[in-house]
């Protein structure tokens, strides 16, 4: 069995928060979501200066959304994305609407 991954780079918050949620609504038993987080270290006139850059992934095998992000006025929106789905994902199957339109209602909350 061969895998075909498409793989998107997203750039707007927006589009990356919807996607990434009617991904999981397509597919909410093989849908992962992760956070990596790196470090820089650049020097800006001999003063290091650290960078923080938050990279945030959710994938099913077949496709893979990403987002970057260094600024600090996208944590809320990372941790409220986070939050969703650490719930949706904790919840049990029999929790969750058989059918991906059911459960796009009831995630739009």
């Amino acid at each position: 069995m061969t895998l075909v991954l498409a793989m998107v780079r997203i750039h707007e918050w927006k589009e990356f928060d919807r996607k990434s949620r009617d991904l999981f609504a397509r597919d909410p038993q093989n849908t992962r979501y992760v956070i990596k987080q790196n470090t820089t270290t650049k020097e800006d006139n001999g003063i290091p200066k650290k960078k923080i850059i938050l990279t945030l992934r959710v994938t099913n095998d077949r496709e893979a959304l990403t987002f970057e992000t260094s600024e600090r006025v996208q944590l809320k929106r990372v941790a409220n994305l986070t939050r969703w789905f650490v719930i949706r994902m904790s919840s049990t199957s029999e929790e969750q609407p058989k059918d991906a339109a059911a459960l796009r209602a009831r995630i739009r909350d």
